[in-house]
């Protein structure tokens, strides 16, 4: 039985022997294929490659890269009627979404050896790297899930060592993740390798200075102030405000003078608005606000998005389905959300 390998490099097993898969246009039609699964639509495959061409030459195009991918001596199964596609094929992809859905973490995470395809790509064939791309993102968000459950679990049964070596690996994959990197540090910290723990966070805040003209988030500096004087707990530090935010994938840099000045009016104020053209960074900035002052709000910061409410009625069921609220229709629901 075969077994095609698509974390990472391309490479297929069959017979005890490995071999490393070229990244062509034939062969990426397989590697589509193979994830895919099932029977895929000739016109699909052909939109696919040449999505700019008639029906006719994209077709052609299509028939073209199958009559290649056929000639490969490796292949075998390749099912090619007039109208579908189909390979049918053990692959590494197939096992880690399935050790994903039975959280079965830790085989999901020896599966992952590297991101979808080792990040190849073509240079012009963009409808293909869109589906490469989002391909890639969805199988890293599920390997950032299986580190973050590991470590839970290793930490809860104090084993520290081991989930400090996980959130590592789970901090490398954004450097700049200031939470990922206090827990590395926490855990680094709890399995008596304190100096090591302070060595990587002063290579961290020299490399924000260094790359982002910033310094280290207060809560990690927190953070490190308890590991220097012996203080760490354990157990993480609870948050006692419910915070509902939209997660970032990038660092918040810049604008602290917006930020201080926005502090000090919610101290005063019930609404601020901020008014500026589309695409100035109003949301990032108002969410970041949330983030720093949500200590401020005892009953909880909630995020409530209304770009695509135009009634009354909109509204209100935005701010229910924002702060988790069940409305009962017998009952008028600004009534209830009062």
């Amino acid at each position: 039985m075969s077994l095609l390998h698509l974390l990472g490099v391309p490479r297929l097993e069959h017979a005890g022997n490995s071999q490393i898969l070229p990244f062509k246009q034939p062969t990426s039609l397989l590697f589509y294929l193979a994830v895919r699964g099932g029977w895929v639509s000739r016109s699909e495959l052909a939109f696919l490659y040449r999505p700019d061409e008639s029906d006719a030459a994209a077709l052609k195009y299509l028939r073209v890269q199958l009559h290649r991918a056929q000639q490969y001596t490796w292949v075998e199964g390749l099912e090619v009627e007039q109208q579908h596609v189909r390979w049918q094929i053990d692959t590494d992809i197939s096992a880690f979404q399935t050790a994903i859905s039975e959280q079965h973490w830790a085989s999901a995470i020896d599966l992952y050896k590297d991101s979808f395809l080792a990040d190849l790509g073509f240079k012009k064939l963009y409808t293909y790297n869109a589906w490469l791309e989002l391909e890639r993102d969805n199988l890293a968000q599920s390997y950032r899930l299986a580190l973050s459950k590991q470590i839970d679990s290793l930490s809860t049964n104090a084993q520290f060592a081991a989930a400090a070596d996980l959130a590592e690996k789970l901090w490398q994959l954004d450097e700049f993740d200031e939470d990922v990197f206090a827990t590395y540090l926490r855990w680094l910290a709890l399995a008596g390798q304190k100096e090591h723990a302070l060595g990587r966070y002063e290579q961290l805040k020299l490399r924000l200075w260094q790359e982002l003209n910033a310094e280290p988030s207060d809560s990690l500096t927190v953070l490190v102030e308890q590991i220097t004087t012996g203080e760490l707990s354990a157990a993480a530090p609870a948050s006692t405000t419910t915070l509902q935010l939209p997660a970032q994938t990038t660092r918040f840099v810049g604008r602290k003078r917006e930020l201080t000045e926005m502090a000090n009016r919610l101290k005063e104020s019930r609404i601020l608005t901020l008014v500026g053209l589309g695409g100035t960074g109003k949301t990032r900035l108002a969410l970041e606000v949330a983030r720093n002052n949500a200590v401020n709000f005892a009953d909880g910061v909630y995020f409530v998005a209304l770009a695509a409410v135009t009634t009354t009625e909109g509204l209100e069921l935005a701010l229910a389905d924002s702060l988790d609220l069940q409305l009962e229709p017998a009952q008028a629901a600004h009534q209830q959300l009062a």
